[in-house]
């Protein structure tokens, strides 16, 4: 085990994956480039073992 623990992000890689292919499809059926994008999903901060408060 690693002394301190740490703490983790967890990405909603469903949604990346569904955002990701919702635009490659449409890129190939407008066949057209887009310019780069920013999307906002949302992300969660799991917290482990000696950063927790108790």
């Amino acid at each position: 085990m690693v002394k301190p623990s740490f703490w983790t992000v967890h990405q909603p890689g469903y949604e990346l994956g569904k955002e990701a292919t919702s635009l490659l499809l449409e890129k190939i059926e407008k066949g057209i480039a887009f310019p780069n994008q920013t999307m906002d999903l949302n992300a969660d901060l799991i917290v482990r073992g000696s950063i927790r408060k108790k």
